[in-house]
C-alpha cells in the first residue's frame, strides 16, 4: 500500500512538472517579451539616482540601489573601462552613438542570409524553411 501511495505521489509530481513545462513552452515568447520590458524598465529606473541630482527619499534610494544590477553600460565593463578611461566626453558619446549602428547590422546578418538563400535556392525571398525561426530569433532574443 505504501509503494502504491509513493508511486501515486511520484506520478502527480511528474504530471505537475509536465504541465509547467508545457505551459512554459507555450508562453515562452510572451515571457521573454515580458522579461525584456521589465529589465528595460529597471535599467531606466536605476539610472535616475545618478542622472538626476536630487535628494531622494530613503525608500526610493533603496529601490535605485536594488535595481542597479540591471544597468549595463558597455563602456563601463571591466576591460572596456580600462580602455576608455582617458577618453574625452565627446569620444565616449560618439562611441555610445555609433555602437548600435554597428551591432544592429551584425545581428541582422542571419535574417539577410535567410532571405538571400530563400530567394536563390527555394524560389522566394520568404520561402527558406528556417526563415520564421531566424526572424523570431532576431526579434525575441
Amino acid at each position: 500500500a505504501e509503494a502504491t501511495g509513493a508511486l501515486g505521489a511520484l506520478s502527480s509530481v511528474r504530471s505537475c512538472f509536465n504541465w509547467v513545462a508545457n505551459a512554459f513552452r507555450e508562453y515562452r515568447k510572451d515571457l521573454q517579451g515580458f522579461l525584456k520590458i521589465i529589465i528595460s524598465f529597471y535599467q531606466v529606473v536605476s539610472s535616475f539616482a545618478t542622472t538626476f541630482r536630487v535628494e531622494w527619499p530613503e525608500k526610493i534610494s533603496a529601490v535605485y540601489r536594488a535595481t542597479k544590477i540591471f544597468q549595463l553600460e558597455m563602456m563601463s565593463l571591466p576591460k572596456l573601462s580600462c580602455l576608455t578611461h582617458d577618453f574625452a566626453y565627446t569620444t565616449k558619446l560618439l562611441s555610445y552613438t555609433i555602437t548600435p549602428l554597428i551591432i544592429v547590422p551584425l545581428i541582422s546578418i542571419p535574417t539577410l542570409l535567410a532571405l538571400i538563400i530563400g530567394k536563390v535556392k527555394h524560389g522566394g525571398v520568404f520561402k527558406h524553411p528556417k526563415y520564421d525561426d531566424v526572424v523570431a530569433q532576431l526579434w525575441f532574443s
